[in-house]
């Protein structure tokens, strides 16, 4: 991809919504609103975790995450799904579910969330 310039910016997160976070086999009883807030926090945490290198290389991918909560809301059993097709967006998804903890608590519960980073184009 060509250089970045300077009128864009990046942006990251989940593209996750209430219908494609969980899996087959996983259970809806989580609310919208439980939903929302996980989805808000990595959001937030994907655009921290955004290397600036890729950003700078206009690097872009969704990297498809699945982890667990525990009864305080800490992540575990953190595994990538599906590759962006760049090991350091793989790597700051990782990131972004790492630093978004704690989340509300779901004690037993896997998601598998697809992280988006993205440059937005102004």
């Amino acid at each position: 991809m060509n250089a970045v310039n300077s009128a864009d910016s990046a942006t990251a997160g989940p593209i996750a919504s209430t219908e494609t976070a969980f899996k087959s086999g996983q259970s809806q009883s989580v609310g919208a609103e439980v939903l929302r807030a996980i989805t808000d926090r990595l959001a937030d945490a994907a655009s921290v975790c955004y290397p600036r290198a890729s950003q700078r290389r206009g690097h872009e991918g969704v990297a498809q995450m699945r982890f667990c909560l525990d009864e305080n809301g800490a992540p575990h059993q953190i595994a990538l799904v599906h590759s962006s097709g760049r090991p350091q967006l793989d790597a700051a998804a990782r990131c972004a579910i790492e630093r978004a903890a704690p989340f509300p608590s779901l004690p037993g519960q896997c998601l598998t969330v697809p992280i988006r980073f993205a440059l937005r184009r102004r």
